[in-house]
């Protein structure tokens, strides 16, 4: 097994470290939310395309059995889609729970009304957990909420 595997098995949200392994989990960490993130996004898209195409079926579904099954399929889609976000949430959730400094910055970021899961996600990773930023200024800067 190599360094970087070791390093990679150590960072699964069951076996969080902390100390100087504590950086490099966070590194795989933020990548792991990334892709977690990039994931949640197409399946929210497939999930649009299925509601909006079942949507203009559901009208000639009474007059047309094959409509009526697409439509039935679709349904079921849905509900598979439906599940398997909540399962990509719940991963998320394990790696801010069991990643040292995430879980407080996740904490202060979604304590902004209106602010949840993928917002605070999308900015941690944005900000790759504020160590991305020098100051305050900066981020403001990035975030388009402050002359340069």
């Amino acid at each position: 097994m190599t360094g970087l595997t070791a390093e990679i098995l150590l960072c699964t949200p069951a076996g969080m470290r902390i100390g100087p392994n504590a950086i490099n989990c966070r590194i795989v960490a933020l990548k792991s939310l990334g892709l977690l993130l990039s994931f949640l996004y197409r399946l929210l898209q497939n999930k649009h395309t299925l509601l909006v195409s079942s949507a203009g079926i559901r009208q000639v579904m009474k007059r047309d059995p094959t409509a009526r099954y697409i439509y039935e399929q679709s349904k079921r889609d849905i509900e598979r889609i439906n599940r398997e976000i909540k399962a990509v949430e719940e991963k998320m959730w394990e790696w801010i729970e069991d990643t040292e400094g995430l879980k407080e910055n996740y904490r202060i970021i979604s304590s902004i009304k209106g602010v949840a899961l993928i917002n605070t996600v999308t900015i941690l990773i944005s900000t790759q957990n504020f160590t991305r930023f020098a100051n305050s200024r900066q981020f403001a800067c990035y975030a388009g909420m402050s002359m340069p």
